[in-house]
Formats: structure tokens, sequence, C-alpha cells
């Protein structure tokens, strides 16, 4: 008598690990292999493929990129930017116990997130980090230190003096931000923080304050090539924390009128942070269509 095997189905869900994908391309990009030197144009083709860590994706003037990560982070990198993916990893976990990635409040299991913004303009959401997770995004400001949060990180290179500007806008949570010296400032919702560094790595000038229209001060250098406003510009009353709303920048500074001041901070406060309430919302939307099934079968763009 011939034997009979039953086959009993499998019942445990597939699993995921640490997965970038590419959710949205626009304009020139470009996307190099730190391992193996290897370069490829990404396009709309590239959607839904996997990003490598250990990757540098460059935007150009017309360029944009939206990256979705397998513990929920989302970050969008926009025009005029170069950015580095160092490293990535994330313990695995069952796919059917969570949420689509795009709508994850709280990561599904422990990372580890390293990237480095050596020039341009990047919106970021991160989701509620697991204790043992670390995410640290640097840049030739400083480094934040992140645990669940929305925020935009802009830096933009002095092709004169040598100099780096820039800043960061915190939208919600809060973010630990160390500058070149190793001085630490905690942000919290709602804060800015503007920074100036030298050509040698060492911090200039720095000062925390109300949301400030990054876009509005660097957007012309980022994408036209335009020399950044400098040091002594944006910081005219001195380069020291003041820690403070902008009441010492002198009505006939050239960015004044960028700075938030008690007459129209509010106005400034909410441009900006509708512009990356907006960011975030296009790039949930354009990730809605990606979940952990996605992730696990993605080949290489």
């Amino acid at each position: 008598m011939a034997s009979i095997w039953i086959l009993s189905p499998d019942l445990t869900a597939a699993e995921v690990d640490a997965t970038v994908l590419l959710v949205s391309v626009q304009g020139e990009v470009s996307s190099l292999s730190l391992v193996d030197e290897f370069k490829v144009t990404l396009n709309s083709s590239s959607v839904g493929k996997k990003i490598d860590d250990k990757s540098i994706i460059v935007t150009g003037k017309n360029g944009s990129a939206g990256l979705l990560f397998s513990n929920g982070v989302m970050i969008t990198i926009k025009s005029g930017s170069k950015f580095y993916l160092r490293d990535y990893s994330q313990k695995a976990f069952p796919s059917d116990e969570f949420e689509a990635p795009s709508k994850l409040e709280e990561e599904p299991s422990r990372s580890r997130l390293l990237a480095h913004l050596d020039f341009g303009d990047l919106v970021v959401k991160v989701p509620k980090l697991k204790k043992g997770s670390n995410m640290s995004l640097s840049s030739p400001l400083g480094t934040a230190g992140i645990r669940g949060t929305m925020f935009q990180l802009l830096a933009v290179r002095n092709p004169v003096s040598g100099d780096i500007t820039g800043g960061v806008n915190l939208i919600s949570g809060d973010i630990i931000f160390t500058d070149l010296n190793g001085d630490s400032k905690t942000l919290q919702s709602g804060q800015s923080v503007k920074a100036a560094s030298s050509r040698l790595g060492l911090t200039e000038a720095l000062s925390t304050g109300p949301l400030l229209d990054l876009n509005a001060i660097y957007r012309a250098s980022l994408i036209d090539g335009n020399i950044p406003p400098t040091i002594e510009q944006l910081f005219p009353g001195g380069t020291s924390d003041s820690d403070s709303s902008s009441d010492d920048v002198s009505s006939d500074d050239l960015f004044s009128s960028l700075i938030p001041q008690p007459s129209v901070g509010w106005e400034v406060v909410h441009k900006v942070a509708s512009e990356i309430f907006f960011e975030i919302e296009s790039l949930e939307a354009k990730s809605s269509g990606f979940d952990f099934e996605s992730m696990q079968y993605a080949v290489s763009a």
C-alpha cells in the first residue's frame, strides 16, 4: 500500500527584515553603491524597488525621491541634495502582525538607521522607535538623534567661503541636536535650530527659536546655484545661541522678513508647518500602495 503524505499548511507568516523601498521619484535622480561603485539612474521604472544601504542618492535641481523603510520611517529627498544611506538594519518580524509600513505609529521591531545629508533638503517622518533602537541623521552642521518625530533638515554649502549653513525645523516630537563641537540641545515641537559651520568642520554659529522658513532662504541656492547668505547675514546679532525668538534682528537686514518675529511669527510658523505636512502627506499617499509583502520580494533598483 502506498504511503500518503499529508502536508499541513504553513501557518507561519513570512518574516520581513531591513528593507528600503523607493516609492516615488521625479526628475533627475541617481543612486551610487558605496560597495561596488555602481551608479544607476532612478526613474519611474525604479519605483517599488529596493535601495540598498551603503548607497548615495543624488537629486538634480528638478529631482526628488521618496524612501519608505520597513520600520515605518519615510524620507523625502528634495531637489539639489546628496544623501548617504550609510547603514540600516532591523530585527526580522512577522509581516501579518502589523499595519502597512506607511501607517505604522510604532516600529515593528528594533532597528538601526545611520544616514548623512551632505547637502540639500530632507523632510522626515519617524514612528515611535523601540527601546534599544537607534536612528541618527548627521550633516555638516551636526547630528540629530531621533526617537519619533516629523522634521525638516537642510544644509547648503557656500562655494566661495566653504561655509555650510542651514538648520532643522521640528514639527512634532523631540530631537537631540549635537553640533560639531559636541554641544547638545533638545528641540521640542515647533522649534528650530539654525547653524553654521566652517570648511574646517567647526561650528561657527548656532541659535534656536521658532520655526524658520528655510525654503525661502535657501531654495535658490539648492535649485539655481545662487550663493547662500553669509553667516553675518544669518546671524546679525552675533553667533552665540540666544535660545529665543529673533527680536534682535535689525529691521533692515536682508533676511529679517524670513525670521519669525512677534508681528509675523505665527504666519511664518503656519507656512513652514503646512509645507512640511504637505510633503509628509504626499509621501504617505505614494507609500500607501506598498505593503510588507512588497518589501519582502522587492529587487534592487
